[in-house]
């Protein structure tokens, strides 16, 4: 009887210890999901027998799945080759990652959308052979047109800046030199053996400043 009664006892510690478990994951993979899904995150399986990609999370691949070759396609001519040949190496077990950096066509071949992606690709293997290859990739449009949009903006500020008749410089708020156009530079006769002397000073500690110019004041000078 006592024997029996542990036997119940230890089936029920068992139980209740393989429910938590199955929470504990279920839980994981819920947090994993939503945190995919916050951060615009898509993973895609490459089945290297036949070879075909298919949607694991997200919709990156068109119609839930497509072929390696319609893939690779769809990534810009600039980079296909050499993805081409990472995804051989992956196929052969001689890689098992590769960094993800591509410019992928989200529309067709008549009306492209090209869309920018970062992240990664990981290869799984079964009974030591490589079987699968993993992609997870974020989608970094966003900030890849941003950052090409400052660097236009920026290029045509230096352009108005260093082309302007007038004569401009800028400081911080601490009186530091930040920039100075060529205009400025024959004004207050700036070479490069006296340059170092304005970047070193600070505006209200030049000579002609001191006590003209209050660091705290909020009026125009």
């Amino acid at each position: 009887i006592i024997a029996c009664l542990v036997a119940i006892l230890s089936s029920r510690i068992i139980t209740i210890r393989v429910r938590k478990a199955v929470h504990q994951i279920s839980d994981l993979n819920s947090m994993m999901l939503q945190a995919l899904s916050m951060g615009a995150y898509y993973v895609a399986e490459y089945d290297i027998r036949t070879k075909t990609v298919r949607n694991k999370h997200g919709g990156l691949i068109p119609n839930s799945s497509m072929t390696i070759d319609e893939l690779i396609h769809r990534i810009d001519p600039a980079q296909r080759d050499e993805f081409r040949e990472k995804v051989a190496m992956m196929e052969r077990g001689e890689i098992e990652s590769l960094t993800m950096d591509r410019r992928w066509n989200v529309g067709t071949d008549e009306k492209p959308n090209w869309r920018y992606f970062d992240g990664c690709a990981v290869l799984e293997r079964e009974n030591g052979q490589p079987r699968y290859i993993i992609h997870a990739v974020h989608d970094v449009t966003r900030d890849v047109t941003e950052e090409a949009q400052n660097k236009e903006l920026g290029a045509k500020y230096k352009l108005l800046f260093d082309t302007n008749i007038m004569a401009m410089s800028f400081y911080d708020k601490n009186g530091h030199l930040l920039e100075i156009n060529q205009k400025m530079r024959e004004l207050c006769q700036i070479t490069e053996q006296n340059e170092a002397y304005y970047l070193s000073t600070r505006l209200f500690d030049l000579p002609n400043n001191v006590g003209e110019f209050n660091p705290q004041s909020h009026d125009p000078y």
